[in-house]
């Protein structure tokens, strides 16, 4: 894939990344989210359905060009997430720990609450 094609697909996938943080932050901080002009909402489902649309286009071509196999393929994609999805997993938990404690005078960890 030439530089200027990755670039450009690549900052598709950013704007849309950015598209639905931002949509999410207007239903989040903004209570009447139907009278908001600054809402969103049908672009934040597209820009999604964007994301992984291409995400799944470019991962299809990195694939087929290097030719891995099944088992290559789960490493190199594995490797990719555990750096990023553990430390997050973790980071939240914490900071989800802190809310609760800071907005219950008794604090439990809805984590082992059973619904």
């Amino acid at each position: 894939m030439e530089a200027q094609k990755s670039f450009f697909l690549d900052f598709i996938r950013i704007t849309a990344a950015l598209l639905v943080l931002y949509g999410h932050a207007v239903i989040i901080f903004y209570d009447d989210v139907n009278n908001n002009p600054f809402a969103v909402s049908n672009m934040k489902h597209f820009a999604v359905v964007l994301f992984f649309v291409l995400s799944g286009y470019v991962i299809g071509y990195t694939t087929k060009l290097n030719n891995r196999g099944l088992i290559q393929f789960a490493v190199a994609r594995l490797s990719r997430l555990y750096s990023m999805v553990f430390p997050a997993l973790i980071f939240s938990f914490f900071i989800k720990c802190i809310i609760n404690y800071y907005t219950s005078n008794n604090f439990t960890l809805e984590i082992f609450k059973r619904y």
